[in-house]
């Protein structure tokens, strides 16, 4: 078996994107780091915490949200979701198998990280998309699923500050579009 640091390191090696037509290739571990810097400055904004472990939990999280796509590749969204209803859990167990158990914290819906690190995710996505693509639709899917994914933050934790997540968005729209 291969120790989880070469089973992570395999990230570099896998493309995203797949299904979409974009000037350039990114890989599963160039994404990573990118949710990792979006992420900790989320962080960073929502609680005006540094060093301290959950910190550090959330960014090692950022850090291997993916690691499942060293195995399977990169899939769409659509088709993680019908792999957890056939079998829940098979995302949870393929990067508990990459990591070596390692992952910091198995953060979900429930959990307002869990939302935090999926906004990171999509803007990381939309920003990606912005500079590596003509088409529109795509970026604006991207757009609509955060915004969807505010609002249903904003219901399930209505004492967090999403207002930070847009405003970190609209900065990042601006310097996309300068």
């Amino acid at each position: 078996m291969t120790t989880p640091y070469l089973n992570l390191l395999k990230a570099r090696h896998v493309w995203r994107w797949s299904i979409v037509n974009t000037t350039r290739r990114q890989s599963v571990a160039e994404h990573s780091y990118n949710v990792w810097v979006i992420g900790m400055e989320l962080f960073d904004r929502f609680y005006q915490l540094h060093n301290t472990p959950e910190r550090a939990s959330f960014g090692q999280y950022l850090l291997t949200h993916d690691a499942d796509e060293a195995i399977t590749g990169d899939l769409p969204s659509t088709t993680k979701v019908v792999m957890e209803q056939l079998k829940p859990g098979i995302t949870a167990a393929l990067v508990s198998e990459m990591t070596g158990g390692r992952k910091a914290l198995a953060y979900g819906d429930t959990h307002v990280l869990g939302r935090l690190a999926k906004c990171a995710d999509l803007i990381e996505a939309w920003l990606f998309l912005k500079e590596n693509s003509s088409n529109h639709r795509v970026l604006d899917y991207q757009h609509a699923r955060l915004l969807q994914l505010l609002k249903l933050a904003s219901i399930d934790f209505p004492t967090e500050k999403w207002d930070v997540v847009l405003a970190l968005f609209t900065e990042i729209q601006l310097e996309a579009n300068a």
